[in-house]
């Protein structure tokens, strides 16, 4: 089980991580979301086996937390997990010393998931380098430097061997040598090493270094090693001299890097999000099944195969030429919401991040996430087009509309209600303008009474007819309407509608 400290001086997060990290059983999870305090932690314990802190925090940062630690000598891995994305923090982050950077952001689990395993991962490694640390010192005292077992086998007998291999084998140096050399090789691998032997011996030329398990003391447990071997003499006569290489440790990091990459195959498999690797030419190389799925595809073959060229995908051709030239000219897109065809031809909306890299044999690849927003832009859409149709009825100059506040100042109004009055906008945005001050003097007193007893928001108040007075002077017969619009702001509406040479009656 490995101990963590997790640093954040955002609470809810901090304890979301705990729980995560937790849950498997795979860590325990000390917290503190002081850079300080983390501080004294460490002093007090020394069994973390890994740090993991957020950069903003009050006091002292995680910058300066791990330039702390790592004056102090302590070679922790320690991992940056923070909302700041700049390049400039990154960088400073991993010449400071940082195993790992981490941002925050995007799907929960599949971001603690990935923590997970820049965890384990650096752990491993740094368990990993100890051991060797470790291995070498002892090597160097025992057997002078040499690290791997030596052997000297004639006619088919041990007749030399160092402490290491035969401590690889469960006995001492006294106890191993001359002994056959049949007994010490594995059941199902002695016909193969035993024929090279010979082979070897008679002139031939089997391979020089090859794999092979020993056959340890208790009778059952096997030592999986190389050996690198070649013909030489001891007391004149022909012997075969080598070395043996314990593999135990290659395989265990042979199996801990498959069970590594299993877990991120899953974590990619099944994230929330599209990703996907592409070549410059425009066509994919890998999908995962978010991506494959976002375009209509069954399968990765046939989102490969039938996608030849990516740059057709796009609905806009100019969002795709524009994507291709920040890519070119930075190496990187920062997420880019635009439309793409599905293999059926509907459309889908989708914000694209990609960034260009080199793979293994230096070749430029683009590494890409997509994300649906689909419903997202189509209830922008909506909402747009809304606020324009109410937009074109405000402008319509068919009915004067205004807005005022409690104290009866107007705040807003159209042009239709601004020209029925007679009033200038430069003396609205005054706030010149008073409901009170247009009613006719008979209408005063009722309107102050209908202002306080106006409906709740969303209803219409009862039409009624009144006279208003122009800013000459001039009376006006008017069909006005009104209700509260936002009960929070105590934001008043009116509808206001000429109807000239009409004969007005008190309404209250």
């Amino acid at each position: 089980m490995i101990s963590v400290l997790y640093v954040d001086d955002e609470k809810p997060l901090l304890e979301l991580g705990k729980s995560f990290l937790e849950l498997n059983g795979q860590f325990t999870v000390d917290i503190t979301h002081s850079a300080i305090q983390a501080l004294k932690l460490l002093r007090s314990h020394n069994n973390y086996e890994a740090i993991i802190s957020d950069y903003e925090m009050p006091g002292m940062n995680g910058i300066e937390l791990l330039k702390t630690v790592r004056k102090s000598n302590n070679n922790i891995p320690f991992i940056l997990f923070t909302g700041r994305g700049r390049e400039e923090v990154v960088i400073q982050a991993l010449n400071e010393g940082a195993d790992y950077y981490l941002q925050k952001g995007g799907e929960t689990v599949s971001l603690f998931a990935e923590l997970s395993h820049k965890i384990q991962m650096a752990v491993e490694k740094r368990r990993a380098e100890d051991a060797l640390i470790q291995s070498e010192k002892q090597l160097r005292v025992l057997i002078d430097h040499i690290q791997d077992g030596v052997f000297l086998v004639q006619d088919g007998i041990l007749l030399m061997s160092n402490e290491v291999q035969a401590a690889m084998l469960g006995y001492s140096v006294e106890e191993v040598s001359g002994m056959s050399i049949t007994s010490l090789i594995a059941p199902e691998d002695r016909d193969l090493v035993l024929k090279r032997h010979y082979n070897r011996l008679s002139g031939q030329t089997p391979p020089e270094s090859y794999e092979y398990n020993l056959l340890h003391r208790d009778g059952k447990t096997r030592i999986p090693v190389r050996m690198l071997v070649g013909i030489g003499t001891y007391q004149d006569r022909p012997a075969v001299i080598g070395t043996l290489h314990s593999m135990a440790k290659e395989h265990e990091r042979e199996s801990a890097l498959q069970k590594s990459e299993r877990k991120y195959r899953d974590i990619y498999n099944n994230a929330g999000i599209g990703l996907f690797t592409a070549t410059p030419e425009g066509r994919f190389l890998q999908a995962n099944p978010y991506a494959v799925k976002y375009l209509g595809y069954d399968s990765e073959e046939d989102f490969i195969h039938s996608i030849t060229n990516i740059g057709s995908r796009y609905v806009n051709s100019e969002d795709r030429d524009e994507i291709f030239r920040i890519l070119n000219a930075k190496g990187f897109v920062k997420p880019y919401e635009t439309r793409f065809f599905r293999k059926d031809g509907s459309i889908i909306w989708g914000s694209i991040s990609v960034r260009l890299v080199s793979d293994e044999q230096g070749n430029k690849i683009i590494e890409g996430i997509c994300q649906d927003i689909t419903d997202r832009k189509e209830a922008e859409i909506a909402l747009k087009e809304s606020e324009n149709r109410l937009r074109r009825v405000y402008d319509s100059g068919l009915i004067g509309i205004a807005f005022w506040n409690p104290d009866g100042i107007l705040t807003d109004a159209n042009d239709m209600f601004l020209e029925m009055l007679g009033y200038t906008r430069d003396e609205l945005k005054a706030g010149l303008i008073c409901v009170s001050d247009l009613a006719s003097i008979e209408y005063v007193h009722p309107d102050k009474e209908a202002m306080k007893n106006l409906p709740s928001p969303g209803v219409q108040k009862i039409l009624c007819e009144k006279e208003f007075t122009r800013k000459d002077g001039k009376k006006i017969p008017v069909i006005i309407a009104g209700t509260i619009l936002d009960e929070e702001n105590n934001q008043r509406i009116g509808f206001i509608l000429d109807i000239p040479d009409r004969q007005i009656k008190m309404s209250y």
